[in-house]
């Protein structure tokens, strides 16, 4: 079954993008899976792409509860009989650690799905993946889990179930532990990542700077 990766960050098909990352994972180096960034591809082109394959598979950063603004416009842009009858699925990954903050753009895409007509494969949503591209290392337990999902897609059809669920994992935070957060945030502690790439780029001296405000 040939399979359409589509990554929708703006940041295209890069290894900056986390949203890359899990779709290398996820297709493996198997043939008939196709990774494709339709950022700055002429709409034909991407019908086409779209038209080649069995299934499409959109892997889709979240921002701020939902999808970016780009793939909206691409949503906008095709017709909708594109999807009609075609195998869709949905990869979320996002910066919240708790899933449950891709609620309501799930719901989204179902009402997508009915509307495309299309035939629905599952949907996966990875929280705190947001610097996957970042740190790549950190991660290899999660592109192994995506990687797991792939060979589970190959043999299916479908996005495992039971994969997803420890994907998901925490869909959301105990008492306990948004104590726990809490109290690293007020020791400094959850600064210390965003304080290294800010030094890196010799902007750590600038940080509480309000330019708009001045």
């Amino acid at each position: 079954m040939k399979t359409l990766l589509l990554n929708m960050s703006p940041k295209g098909a890069t290894p900056r993008s986390s949203g890359q990352w899990i779709a290398e994972a996820f297709a493996g180096k198997h043939p008939d899976m196709s990774l494709r960034a339709p950022i700055g591809a002429p709409v034909e082109a991407v019908l086409s792409w779209i038209r080649a394959a069995d299934a499409v598979l959109f892997i889709v950063p979240l921002y701020i509860h939902g999808m970016p603004g780009s793939m909206m416009r691409w949503i906008e842009t095709w017709p909708e009989d594109a999807f009609k009858g075609r195998r869709v699925g949905f990869i979320v990954q996002l910066g919240f650690t708790e899933s449950a903050q891709a609620r309501f753009l799930l719901r989204y895409f179902e009402c997508l799905l009915a509307r495309w007509q299309a035939v629905p494969i599952g949907m996966t949503v990875k929280g705190g993946a947001a610097a996957i591209f970042m740190m790549p290392r950190m991660f290899w337990k999660v592109l192994k889990q995506f990687a797991l999902l792939g060979e589970r897609y190959r043999e299916t059809g479908m996005l495992d179930e039971t994969i997803s669920r420890q994907l998901a994992a925490p869909e959301s935070l105990t008492r306990s532990q948004c104590r726990l957060i809490q109290f690293f945030c007020d020791i400094g502690l959850n600064n210390l990542g965003w304080h290294q790439q800010l030094r890196k780029n010799g902007a750590l001296a600038n940080r509480l700077d309000r330019p708009f405000l001045n």
